[in-house]
């Protein structure tokens, strides 16, 4: 057995060996501390300066601490096993500077305040059990219902103060009591546990967890959430939950669960009213047997849209309904073309030709932007291939960036496939990537946009002036062309803010020897304003609206 000291009094703790509190001790045979340990009894010794085997190395540990109570005048000790509930959980140990000090009157003293000692110690365990059923669930480990509407509260007041979300999801296991009636009350137990563990595994630990019921999980989540958003990350919870069997003894089991939904503040501005609109979801949801459904019926509708047309953006990559539109810039002097943007459509065979604002925003939540923008990158090279450019050179073809395609690993391999691929058509890749898209982490892009250039690549600065951007930054970057948000054009000759905004806009990227396009040219007056303030390009609906590829070549041959 070993002890370690943990608090001493009656002497400054620097008189006393070093060791004694920085280390586990070892107890020597039959010595007081070692008995009082084995029996569970008070043991002393009333001449520690002449105990037999002062001088034996197996308990030099132990010696030590006997040698520093003797160098301080100790004759005699005690040691007072502090036992609650049939376990030892410390000794309290005495020193005295007299022999025989510890008589039978000083022992039975002693004896009686170590069992007050101990009464203390069992009443402050009771309390710290009583508090913690109080609050938690016993056999989870979990917070139990109390507890997760005081938690909620606070959740709840948090978001509203952030103007924030919080998806309150209630999760009930299916067949629950099936697994109690066939394999037992304890492997159901066994089971409640697990997903319990798996569930702190899964969530993070700013997120709220309870169990509720007998076999009902709460969980509230907050940020900005929308249906689909909520569907995704419950979904892939589900399957860190749920993808693997759980093993109950020998048995392997698949679980599932079912749940409804609630969302703050749209559907309760309270903890007791969410829960209970997450109540009523989860009842609607085990009737209908679907997996999950939201409180709102509206959100179960967008939700059902928003899954739907997932699937059929899935769909329509593989089937190659995806196509790209093109829309010429041209020399603001001159009118001639001078490259074109690339800009994707979706055909659908049941609705026509889909907006690109109903599509994109929905393939960067979902990640499908990753396959799509690959493919927009690589279809260029294949639209260039069909197209006449008469005695001319085909023009410069820039395609839109999303933010999640600049972070993967293999974006720049991507690209360098691309502009082969271009190379080889005839024709020269360039990159459009939105301001607030590299200001999210400019020193990560910074490098890769570095390597893409130096393969030939020239690339521009959409939407400039929506975002937030460091001049500092923008001086470092290796880009061709800052692009004017169309939204300070169209306005530019409607007040003199706008028409400032562009001023100041043409003047740094001249500065820093940038070209300066303007979007959204709609007018003649607009043109030529910007003609005036000396705007290298544009492109709008005065020029040309998007046309499909099979028309590029006819524009090519007016325009150039």
């Amino acid at each position: 057995m070993e002890v370690r000291a943990v608090a001493q009094a009656g002497v400054p703790k620097a008189l006393v060996a070093s060791t004694f509190f920085e280390r586990s001790i070892g107890l020597a045979p039959a010595g007081a501390a070692e008995v009082a340990l084995r029996e569970k009894r008070p043991a002393w010794d009333n001449m520690i300066e002449v105990a037999p085997g002062a001088n034996s190395a197996p308990h030099a540990d132990t010696l030590i601490v006997r040698r520093a109570a003797i160098d301080l005048g100790a004759k005699s000790v005690i040691v007072l096993p502090l036992t609650v509930e049939g376990q030892t959980y410390g000794m309290l140990t005495l020193y005295a500077e007299e022999r025989d000090f510890f008589d039978d009157e000083e022992i039975t003293l002693l004896t009686e305040l170590a069992a007050d000692i101990c009464f203390g110690l069992e009443f402050i365990a009771k309390q710290e059990r009583a508090d913690y059923l109080a609050y938690y669930d016993a056999l989870t480990g979990l917070p139990n219902r109390s507890l997760f509407f005081d938690r909620l509260t606070l959740q709840i007041g948090a978001a509203g103060r952030d103007r924030l979300n919080v998806a309150l999801v209630l999760m009930d296991l299916d067949r629950f009591r099936l697994v109690n009636d066939t394999l037992g009350k304890q492997a159901g137990d066994t089971l409640l546990g697990s997903v319990a563990q798996r569930l702190k595994q899964t969530y993070r630990t700013q997120d709220t967890l309870a169990r509720v019921g007998a076999d009902t999980f709460a969980l509230a989540v907050s940020g900005v959430w929308h249906a689909p958003d909520v569907v995704r990350v419950l979904e892939a919870h589900n399957r860190k939950l749920f993808g693997q069997p759980f093993l109950l003894g020998q048995e392997e089991l698949r679980v599932s669960a079912t749940a409804g939904i609630a969302m703050y503040p749209d559907d309760g501005g309270n903890p007791e009213t969410l829960f209970a609109n997450a109540e009523a979801a989860l009842r609607k949801a085990k009737e209908q047997n679907a997996p999950f459904l939201f409180y709102g019926p509206e959100m179960n509708a967008r939700l059902a849209d928003a899954l739907r047309l997932e699937n059929k953006l899935r769909l329509a990559l593989d089937n190659g309904e995806m196509m790209l539109w093109y829309q010429p810039k041209v020399d603001v002097r001159t009118r001639k073309i001078t490259g074109f943007e690339a800009l994707m459509r979706w055909q659908d065979p049941e609705s026509g030709l889909v907006p690109p604002a109903k599509f994109i925003p929905l393939m960067e939540q979902t990640g499908l932007i990753m396959e799509a923008g690959r493919w927009a990158l690589l279809q260029v090279a294949r639209d260039c291939r069909n197209w006449d450019a008469g005695a001319g050179r085909l023009p410069r073809i820039a395609v839109n960036v999303s933010p999640i395609q600049l972070r993967q690993k293999n974006f720049v391999d991507t690209v360098v496939e691309a502009v082969d691929q271009m190379a080889n058509a005839g024709g020269a890749l360039d990159l459009e990537i939105t301001e607030s898209t590299i200001m999210e982490s400019v020193e990560a892009i910074i490098p890769k946009l570095q390597t893409v250039r130096g393969l030939g690549v020239e690339i521009y600065v959409d939407d400039f002036g929506t975002g937030y951007s460091s001049l500092a930054y923008i001086a470092r970057l290796p880009i061709h062309a800052l692009k004017i948000d169309r939204s300070f054009v169209i306005g530019m000759d409607q007040g003199k803010e706008n028409l400032t905004i562009v001023q100041s806009v043409i003047s740094l990227a001249h500065s820093l020897r940038f070209n300066v396009v303007a979007e959204g040219v709609e007018t003649e007056e607009q043109a030529a304003l910007l003609r005036e303030l000396g705007c290298d390009e544009m492109q709008g609906y005065l020029i040309s609206r998007p046309v499909p590829s099979s028309e590029v070549s006819a524009l090519l041959r007016a325009m150039t």
